[in-house]
């Protein structure tokens, strides 16, 4: 249905290029956005007013704050974009009059307790799973490297962090959002499983970088800078794109150096955003159950060599994950995020965990505590669920 959705709503904007809106709602020839966006909500709008006006002042015309738009190119059929809280990243500068784009308004925000220095969450959260929290935190105090740990218990909606709104190095666990973006192409008929079926099972395996990135080229419609595009506008529609910190996704992992969008800057995600994602999987909020469960099975086909994390430690669950592995300037990063399920008394139990660990000084140092931390989560969830 996402994907459904956003084709329809390219369509239109292409198609609003060329077709005049009914400028009977514009009187007094005022200069303004037709259409503007509801708080947390997608709409088509076209502006009605100078040409290569500033893009951030034809927004400011509406009443509700806009936080980001795109336009689809009609000569070179790529993404231009414009983010209200990264103008760094933005290369929809100007608008036309009569030009079409798709907005997005600002969420309303939640009123929430002034954020510590370190992530902390809400009083409601079971004092037990607290426990769990400052137990991670002080392995993760330990180490002599980076630690983000993000857990969240599906059965009470409640969630721990350490750590997990800082923006970390994902590696391979960028892959993740491709990989999504491509079941959710199939959700929606775009082409057929066998296309990439074997591609999705091969990326898993062994978390590799070329399979990821001939699917990143295929729901990308053949362009790999259309799936750059693409896989940023699904981060945004997750709500990843907002806030102090946005997940962004440059380039495809393994070819920062070639296919950069955005200048050779990082990819970035951090523990909470990724966490948010599995969840809303999980939960059958991005796919439906048929998919949803084609998606966590193919997570689970993980090499042996790579089940050093997460599912190492969930030593009596069936854990469907995405890796990420890479050498940065600053040392190793080793990543791992994932739904972690298992039965008692037939009932199914699921937790949700990502891990980010960088700044590692040699390579896999840090399984050992990886380990440890992942396997007090297993504990805590097998313990509690009898």
């Amino acid at each position: 249905m996402l994907k459904k959705r956003f084709i329809i709503a390219a369509m239109m904007v292409f198609l609003s290029t060329f077709f005049l809106v009914d400028l009977s709602a514009n009187q007094t020839n005022q200069e303004m956005l037709f259409t503007c966006p509801h708080p947390g909500k997608w709409v088509i709008s076209v502006w009605l007013g100078q040409d290569n006006t500033d893009t951030g002042q034809a927004l400011a015309t509406c009443e509700q704050e806009i936080d980001f738009a795109y336009h689809l190119d009609p000569e070179t059929q790529n993404w231009l974009r414009y983010f209200t809280d990264i103008p760094e990243i933005s290369n929809l500068l100007t608008l036309n009059n009569m030009q079409g784009i798709i907005t997005h308004g600002t969420e309303e925000p939640v009123p929430t307790p002034t954020p510590a220095p370190i992530s902390t969450p809400t009083p409601q959260v079971d004092t037990d799973f607290l426990g769990l929290q400052e137990s991670i935190r002080t392995e993760g105090e330990k180490a002599w490297f980076d630690i983000a740990v993000s857990v969240y218990d599906i059965q009470t909606d409640q969630m721990i962090n350490v750590r997990g709104d800082e923006p970390r190095l994902p590696a391979c666990t960028m892959n993740f959002f491709v990989l999504l973006s491509v079941v959710i192409d199939l959700q929606n008929g775009l082409y057929p499983e066998t296309d990439v079926g074997e591609l999705i099972s091969q990326t898993i395996y062994g978390s590799n970088p070329d399979t990821a990135h001939d699917l990143l080229i295929k729901t990308g419609e053949g362009d790999v800078f259309r799936g750059i595009d693409k896989i940023n506008a699904l981060l945004a529609s997750l709500g990843l794109q907002t806030g102090p910190n946005p997940a962004l996704f440059d380039h495809p992992p393994g070819y920062g150096d070639t296919e950069s969008r955005f200048g050779k800057i990082n990819n970035s995600i951090t523990a909470n955003q990724a966490n948010q994602t599995l969840v809303k999987i999980y939960n059958g909020e991005i796919l439906s159950a048929e998919w949803r469960d084609y998606f966590l099975e193919k997570l689970t086909g993980v090499k042996p060599g790579l089940n050093h994390l997460i599912a190492a430690g969930a030593i009596g669950g069936i854990t469907s994950h995405k890796n990420g592995f890479m050498w940065d300037a600053s040392g190793w990063v080793d990543n791992d995020i994932g739904i972690v399920t298992f039965e008692r008394n037939g009932k199914q139990f699921a937790y949700v965990m990502s891990l980010y660990m960088e700044k590692i000084p040699t390579r896999l140092a840090d399984v050992p505590i990886g380990q440890k931390i992942s396997r007090m989560v297993w504990e805590y969830f097998s313990n509690k669920y009898q």
